[in-house]
């Protein structure tokens, strides 16, 4: 099958997956797919061939790689610094520096802490935070980063969505504060998700290769490889939409509450149209 994910939705994405799985599963027939999607190639094959510029570069077999060097000469494992691609991947290290960006007055990111970045509103006697890290290890180490700039109580979070990098630290910056979590409905129905890093034996992010493999892991610079993934920091919503959108106002600051389903059903977007600033997944 060449390509069967290029372009349906998310959940079609799901079934085709869970239709590959089957089909090997029946035992009537092997299964050829080409994909360019490596978290469902890895997660419904038993073999893995990862093709760069035309080469066989890695050959996983259920979870264990090797990188093989070029398609002419596979006879001899490689490391990290042997395939070509490994400047422009140890580039992409410095973007995930630690640091706190000021988007606009009273709009700030916090970017490289975890695996998602966390946005700071600031509004009247107090905090609204948008996705709230990884888990709790990383959320306090946003919260330090934040400094006097995060206000307490925390009046809300939002949630974009919910796989865990999202909304895994969401206990930390709620505290003792009570505050409202908003997301959409459907991320109520649909209930947590563990997203698709280690769905069906997959490893997007990289947490089991060994260091000499290991160069980042594409959010950040590692994720999971020393803080596992958790769900004990998520805090399920007090407040839901259904629909297209929401308007509310927290802490003095209106904004409005989009649905846009994308990486996930519940996908929401936050748009702050008195500071022009729209903040998406």
């Amino acid at each position: 099958m060449d390509e069967p994910t290029e372009g349906p939705a998310p959940i079609i994405v799901d079934q085709v997956e869970q239709m590959l799985v089957n089909l090997a599963a029946e035992g009537e027939m092997a299964v050829l797919v080409i994909e360019q999607n490596i978290g469902v190639a890895t997660a419904v094959s038993n073999h893995v061939a990862i093709m760069v510029s035309g080469g066989v570069f890695m050959v996983e077999v259920r979870g264990l790689a090797m990188v093989v060097g070029s398609a002419l000469d596979q006879s001899a494992p490689a490391y990290a610094d042997d395939f070509a691609g490994r400047e422009q991947l140890r580039a992409s290290s410095a973007e995930f520096r630690k640091e706190v960006i000021q988007i606009t007055d009273g709009v700030f990111a916090a970017v490289g802490y975890s695996a998602s970045n966390v946005t700071l509103i600031q509004g009247d006697n107090g905090s609204i935070i948008v996705d709230t890290s990884a888990n709790p290890v990383d959320a306090k180490a946003i919260i330090g980063a934040f400094g006097d700039r995060l206000v307490r109580p925390v009046r809300a979070i939002l949630y974009t969505h919910n796989h865990p990098d999202h909304s895994g630290g969401a206990n930390v910056f709620s505290g003792n504060d009570n505050p409202e979590i908003y997301s959409h409905q459907t991320l109520v129905e649909a209930g947590p998700e563990l997203g698709r890093g280690q769905r069906d034996g997959g490893d997007a992010f990289g947490t089991k290769l060994p260091d000499e493999l290991f160069i980042n892991a594409g959010t950040q610079i590692e994720y999971g490889r020393v803080t596992p993934h958790t769900r004990e920091g998520y805090l399920p919503p007090t407040r839901t939409f259904s629909g297209e959108s929401l308007t509310i106002e927290v802490a003095g600051a209106e904004m409005q509450l989009i649905h846009t389903p994308g990486e996930s059903p519940e996908n929401t977007a936050i748009w702050l149209a008195a500071k022009g600033v729209s903040r998406c997944n």
